[in-house]
């Protein structure tokens, strides 16, 4: 099916409108659309006959545009035909370009900020050493700041608690009756918070 295209003008022809931003580009323009300064919305780029890839800013939202001229982009090449995407791998979108007389421009978005980075949000972690052992066993928990209160339960082969306690951040220990001592055997320990399961582990304690 093919899409049903409208225009936002008066112009005769539906699919041409020679008014659109009222921007006058020049002859055999070639058109590409990307957020090129990472703020949610779709800006225009807009490759030209002598060259230059003119570059208007989208200020709006992602629902409703509107451009702003911010000025060129200068292609030491005739004919650009401009294509965006994150070629090294460095959060920004470099720009390539298709040229008049063959080949290809590669312009590597170079831009620089100095806003220091959010922190990072913590992720769920959840680490029992040493493992396999004879002696305690440390459980080292992360939460992520949206997950409520956990527990930690141990369980034995026929499926009894034989050990519970709160899983806080940072270390829980689990030493056995005498402190030092655990039965040998297999347990899987559990994280649960706010009634779901979280995160299992096999535990093996070996024998004396």
């Amino acid at each position: 099916m093919l899409p049903l295209l409208i225009s936002l003008s008066n112009a005769p022809d539906p699919l041409v409108d020679d008014r659109f931003l009222d921007a006058d580009v020049g002859t055999n323009s070639s058109p590409h659309l990307g957020d090129v300064d990472g703020d949610g919305d779709l800006d225009l780029l807009v490759g030209t006959e002598a060259g230059a890839v003119q570059v208007f800013r989208n200020e709006g939202t992602p629902q409703a545009f509107s451009f702003v001229d911010a000025g060129p982009v200068q292609v030491p090449r005739s004919g650009t035909a401009p294509a965006l995407g994150d070629l090294d791998n460095d959060g920004d979108l470099d720009l390539v370009s298709g040229t008049l007389g063959g080949g290809l421009v590669f312009l590597r978005n170079a831009t620089t900020t100095d806003a220091e980075p959010p922190p990072p949000t913590p992720t769920l972690a959840f680490e029992a050493f040493p493992n396999p052992t004879q002696g305690p066993v440390r459980f080292r928990t992360t939460l992520p700041p949206d997950v409520g209160p956990a527990t930690l339960s141990v369980y034995d082969v026929l499926g009894r608690v034989v050990f519970e306690a709160k899983a806080t951040e940072g270390l829980t220990v689990w030493s056995g009756p005498d402190a030092d001592t655990l039965s040998g055997g297999l347990y899987v320990a559990v994280l649960r918070a706010d009634g779901e399961r979280l995160a299992t582990r096999r535990v093996t304690i070996l024998p004396r």
